[in-house]
């Protein structure tokens, strides 16, 4: 067999890798020239490397290093062609390192190209001279020895860098969730990548094909979008990028982004490709992102609108206030004086009403409202509440009906002025829309089930409210029908503090209602029983209606606010107080007490310097008698019952809530002693 056709089949052979055929091809050289040594070099900078070797003994390994000056193929280089010598120590390179250290007598190389650039050598030698000399088949042997590994060293040098980019893209498209697919018209067959597989949740099995690609996709718009893409694109050579929801093969919906077009031979399309990429946790952070703004939109509209709707409403009852108070300026007549003192009067209530539910829904807005759980008498909460509104349901004509079922003696554990404020916001309610007829109130516990549950309800014959509307009526700033606003006034956030309380207690608010007949309110919370407190009545305790008289009693007012102070001067002289001292912070306070004594100290809870709390313990300390150590009274705008313990606790012995009433401050002085009372004449 000739040279050429052992060299083509060594080189040809799709069974046999890059080193064994260079093995082989080595092998074939000895056999052709008779010599013992063969070795493909690489040489970099004045080193020469073996890369492939073949020896008698294996004692030359893979890797050895020489300083390239100090080998033939130096002089190969030197020529840039084949060269060869068949007895060196007759030649012109007996002198040569080379000859000299290892005694090689014969040798034949070629330099091997990679790239435009020499890369080496395939050389063979021996330490016996060759008793022929090489001919120029020889040489052209070893020239295209050496081009052949010179091209497939490139050839594997490329693979190499195609695989390690098709690695990178694989895990860019990894890192990406991108994948690659195609249909091919002509061989009616689908590719689907790696990737594309795992974004679809399928094996390796998985046969694809385009209806089975197209049914991944979710049923309705996102299946009809995709198939009208692709039908665009074979029609009308139109590309597409749109994102979709997919239904993988476990059942997961996920967000995707298809891209892809066509390929067209001669105007018709022969396959159609592109990419998939999963896009689920992008596209949901997108959704979230405007969720959130659209959220932030709304509250900002809400915002908005309370404040407008919240400017609107304080200003009637601050038109109130200011106009009546104008026109008692230059009014002489005692009547009209007092009527217009008597609509101010009443305008400061709504607006303390006002600013109270504004305050509470800001609280429970922002979650920083917390229940208290003191025990109380249920009995006298709801007579309170009927107390309250028993005027406003007589000037309208209207009467307030209180149904109490097993409650006679009845103490229960909660928070009684939250409740007390739901049932009153319903009482309000009530007998704001009711023009003609009654009020019920219902009270009782139930105890079906080992949670005693408190069940009050309000039933009115007002205008009812359709059943549209009944959906709105627990949304701050709401009435239902806009029409109510105009004509019955108000925030609209009663109904929504009532709703936000009963959450807060894990209750519920229920409403039934009919247009023109009336409705009907039913809140539920979870309650546990109480003992009744020694010494408290179930009785809610009148004023008195003796004259409370503060002659003689020397009182010290505590508070920051210059104005505060002239509003508790001028209604404690309306009870004869002559004896009145100021101080405008907690320390100058406690210095006041300490040089003088104070039969009534009325205390302001925050303020600069030392507060009300600290202030009132202070003066506890000066003098453990008893008997010298003042009455101390708490003037705060809180009026949790967390905030009347946090004053008691700290030493005070009753509590007084901003706006200071005057009935409330009737009620505070007659639990002090040195107070005297006279009958009223």
């Amino acid at each position: 067999m000739s040279i050429l056709k052992r060299l083509h089949l060594i080189t040809t052979s799709q069974e046999t890798t890059f080193d064994e055929k260079v093995t082989a091809l080595l092998s074939l050289g000895l056999d052709v020239f008779q010599l013992d040594i063969a070795i493909v070099s690489e040489i970099n900078a004045n080193i020469y490397t073996v890369k492939h070797v073949i020896t008698p003994d294996n004692s030359l390994p893979v890797g050895t290093t020489f300083d390239f000056s100090d080998t033939y193929c130096w002089h190969t280089f030197k020529a840039d062609s084949a060269l060869a010598f068949s007895h060196a120590g007759n030649s012109q390179i007996a002198t040569h390192p080379c000859y000299i250290h290892f005694g090689l007598e014969s040798y034949i190389g070629a330099p091997i190209i990679v790239d435009g650039n020499r890369y080496g050598t395939v050389n063979f030698s021996s330490p016996d001279a060759k008793p022929d000399s090489f001919t120029q088949e020889h040489l052209d042997y070893v020239s295209l020895l050496g081009q052949w590994i010179g091209v497939e060293i490139s050839r594997q040098k490329t693979l190499r860098q195609l695989q390690h980019r098709s690695e990178a893209l694989a895990a860019m498209s990894r890192l990406a969730d991108i994948g690659s697919w195609e249909v091919d018209f002509k061989k009616n067959k689908v590719y689907w990548s790696q990737q594309t597989r795992a974004i679809h949740g399928v094996s390796e099995e998985f046969v694809p094909t385009l209806d089975n690609a197209i049914a991944f996709y979710k049923p309705g718009s996102h299946q009809n979008d995709i198939k009208q893409a692709i039908n665009d694109a074979i029609s009308s050579r139109t590309k597409w990028d749109i994102e979709s929801i997919i239904i993988d093969a476990h059942g997961n919906e996920k967000w995707v982004a298809s891209h892809g077009q066509g390929e067209y031979e001669n105007g018709e399309c022969v396959r159609v490709f592109g990419a998939i990429q999963d896009i689920d946790e992008q596209v949901k952070l997108r959704l979230a992102l405007d969720q959130q703004r659209k959220e932030a939109e709304q509250l900002l509209k809400t915002r908005s609108d309370f404040i407008a709707k919240i400017s609107h409403e304080l200003r009637t009852p601050l038109n109130g206030l200011v106009g009546m108070l104008q026109a008692c300026h230059n009014e002489n007549d005692i009547d009209a004086i007092q009527s217009n003192l008597t609509i101010a009067r009443n305008s400061a209530d709504m607006l303390i009403t006002l600013i109270n539910d504004v305050l509470d829904f800001s609280k429970l807005n922002s979650n920083n409202l917390t229940l208290d759980n003191t025990p109380f008498d249920l009995t006298q909460l709801v007579t309170q509440v009927v107390g309250l509104y028993h005027p406003a349901s007589q000037e309208k004509g209207l009467g307030i009906n209180v149904h109490m079922n097993k409650l006679a003696n009845l103490w229960l554990y909660s928070d009684p002025t939250r409740i007390k404020q739901i049932l009153a916001n319903l009482v309000s309610n009530a007998i704001k829309f009711t023009q003609v007829g009654c009020v019920d109130i219902y009270a009782d516990v139930l105890t079906e089930n080992e949670q005693p549950v408190l069940q009050l309800r309000v039933c009115d014959t007002g205008i009812g409210i359709s059943d549209e509307n009944q959906s709105l009526l627990f949304q701050p700033f709401s009435q239902g029908d806009p029409s109510i606003s105009r004509r019955f006034g108000g925030t609209g956030l009663g109904l929504s503090i009532v709703f936000e309380l009963c959450s807060l207690f894990d209750g519920d608010i229920q409403v039934s209602s009919e247009v023109d007949k009336g409705s009907t309110f039913t809140v539920t919370f979870p309650v546990d029983f109480a003992k009744q407190r020694e010494n408290d009545d179930t009785e809610p305790c009148p004023v008195s209606t003796a004259n409370i008289s503060l002659a003689g009693c020397k009182i010290l007012l505590v508070d920051d606010n210059q104005i505060n102070v002239l509003v508790m001067e001028k209604l404690l002289q309306q009870f004869g107080a002559a004896q009145i001292d100021m101080a405008y912070d907690g320390v100058k306070a406690v210095e006041a007490c300490r040089k003088n004594h104070f039969d009534i100290v009325f205390m302001d809870c925050i303020m600069p310097n030392m507060d009300g709390f600290d202030a009132t313990r202070a003066i506890r300390k000066l003098n453990s008698n008893t008997q010298s150590i003042p009455h101390i009274i708490a003037l705060t705008a809180n009026t949790s019952e967390s905030d009347k313990r946090a004053c008691l606790d700290a030493g005070m012995d009753s509590f007084l809530s901003k706006p200071i009433q005057i009935d409330a401050l009737k009620t505070a002085l007659t639990a002090v002693r040195a107070v005297s009372t006279e009958e009223t004449r």
